[in-house]
């Protein structure tokens, strides 16, 4: 019998058109939740409304750039019209946007659309969200980080640091907002057969070998993987559990 945790819930995913988003997306809508979703790359989010009626519930989508903050907004509202509420909110949307380079000659443009990208985006579209989960007394916030938030690495500063103050930030809102019945947490992946990472094994295998033998568990985690960590901190088998962070990394990294 499958597990309908979010029947009546209404979950809002950033980033939801492929990798760890869409599949964080597949999962709450196969437990019953209605699920919207922004992204930039629409033919794959079409791709992803078609899989959400699949699984029979019902999705909504809107192109929109997490560094528009304009839009992001006016997003939150559309979908608060559209479904009446919003139970959860998966801050997945994330990457490195200038590539791998070094600190000291990062342009400040690149510092800039990082941040915007893998920190100011999500706090936007949360404090245009949380006012709603505020006055009905209800909400989960999930936050995706990563493995080198805790670890650093070589050549992706400000994409470590953005990862590292999602910690900060989370524990922050979970104590603001714990009295509003409001829980916030954290999900942290290790190394995940994300499209990138497919990318790798395919153009230098000898170190995509390399990093999964620094696996214990003996391979990379798949998107799914990830998402049952989310799907759990977002449902209310985790009532009690807040300013959390839940690594999924197969032992890669033991913080």
């Amino acid at each position: 019998m499958q597990i309908r945790r979010f029947d009546g819930k209404v979950a809002v995913v950033t980033g939801g058109s492929i990798g760890i988003g869409r599949a964080i997306v597949l999962r709450l809508a196969g437990e019953g939740a209605k699920v919207a979703f922004i992204d930039i790359l629409e033919d794959a989010a079409q791709k992803v409304l078609g899989e959400i009626e699949a699984a029979g519930s019902e999705g909504y989508f809107e192109k929109v750039d997490i560094k528009d903050t304009e839009k992001v907004c006016r997003f939150a509202k559309n979908v608060e019209a559209k479904f009446g509420k919003i139970d959860v909110l998966v801050n997945s949307v994330g990457g490195e946007t200038q590539g791998p380079k070094p600190f000291v000659s990062l342009t400040e443009t690149e510092i800039d659309n990082t941040i915007a990208v893998n920190l100011k985006g999500h706090v936007m579209i949360t404090q245009a969200i949380v006012p709603g989960m505020t006055k009905q007394k209800y909400g989960k916030i999930v936050t995706i980080s990563s493995v080198i938030g805790h670890t650093g690495m070589a050549d992706v500063a400000i994409y470590c640091a953005c990862k590292a103050g999602i910690f900060g930030l989370s524990k922050t809102w979970a104590r603001e907002l714990a009295k509003y019945n409001i829980n916030v947490n954290v999900v942290c992946p290790g190394p995940t057969l994300t499209e990138g990472l497919q990318q790798l094994k395919k153009a230098n295998p000898e170190v995509y070998e390399a990093i999964r033998a620094g696996v214990p568990m003996g391979r990379m985690a798949e998107p799914e993987d990830i998402a049952s960590g989310v799907a759990y901190l977002a449902s209310d088998d985790a009532s009690f559990i807040t300013g959390q962070t839940l690594d999924i990394n197969g032992g890669f990294v033991m913080p």
